[in-house]
């Protein structure tokens, strides 16, 4: 099965629009075509770090430093 990947941008506004919609997490995953599981992870890393989702996958450039050290 092939792993979505989705951008910084779509994870930080789709959190903020669970958030300020006053559906439920699954109405919300199920709009915008992604699973409960990963709407509910992207809101507890929100949650961990000011307002931004930190994890790897489309659109988290700022993990590209990290490169060189892990080679």
């Amino acid at each position: 099965m092939k792993k979505s990947k989705f951008t910084q941008e779509f994870k930080e506004d789709t959190v903020k629009y669970y958030q300020s919609s006053g559906k439920s997490l699954r109405e919300v995953a199920d709009e915008m075509g992604i699973e409960k599981s990963t709407l509910d992870a992207w809101i507890s890393r929100e949650k961990k770090n000011d307002g931004k989702i930190e994890m790897p996958g489309a659109g988290n450039y700022a993990l590209d430093k990290y490169k060189s050290v892990i080679k």
